[in-house]
């Protein structure tokens, strides 16, 4: 062997040393290098998606407390059927606060639902405009259970002070049979 083959030998040796190194030591590392910055952009951008996911998240239950809350102000506890004779006394009496002269009150026919029973009654009596809107303002106020179905207003004079006939169709909305133990049993 000459010299001049021998040093090829040995570049081809070095060039096959440097060519297994880089394949088997460098590549990977270039690879994993390559891999590590990939996962890095992904952790950050997800990152970033997390947190407003969280901050939507924070914000959400804010505002279900805050709707929470409004409905548990909200919330109604029905009285039962067999306190008829008091609400029509407490809406008498609420009417005669405002000004309203009561004619009549009267029950009239009963529905009932799964969740409550709708009692309507109607209200009959004479009130100046002012004393009609306070009285509806009051029913509202003081009785939440108590809806207005239909309101007519017949004036009675020529003027307005004089006043006119209120006719109220209310509802009241009462618990449903079988709340108290007293349903009877074709209702149970």
């Amino acid at each position: 062997m000459t010299k001049r083959s021998v040093d090829m030998f040995g570049i081809g040796l070095l060039a096959g040393v440097a060519g297994l190194t880089y394949i088997g030591g460098v590549r990977p590392l270039q690879m994993a290098y390559a891999d590590t910055v990939r996962l890095k952009a992904d952790l950050w951008l997800t990152s970033g998606q997390l947190e407003t996911l969280q901050k939507e998240e924070r914000e959400q239950s804010l505002a279900l407390g805050g709707q929470e809350k409004r409905l548990a102000a909200l919330s109604v506890e029905l009285s039962d059927i067999s306190e008829i004779n008091t609400r029509l006394a407490d809406l008498t009496a609420v009417a005669e606060e405002s000004g309203v002269m009561v004619e009549s009150i009267r029950p009239g026919e009963e529905q009932s639902a799964e969740r409550y029973r709708a009692i309507e009654i109607s209200l009959v009596g004479k009130a100046s405009y002012p004393q009609a809107r306070a009285f509806l303002h009051a029913v509202h106020l003081s009785h939440p259970d108590v809806g207005l179905r239909a309101l007519t207003f017949d004036r009675l004079g020529r003027d307005a002070e004089s006043g006119g006939r209120i006719h109220a169709d209310l509802v009241w909305f009462a618990a449903p049979t079988g709340r108290d133990d007293r349903a009877t049993d074709g209702n149970k």
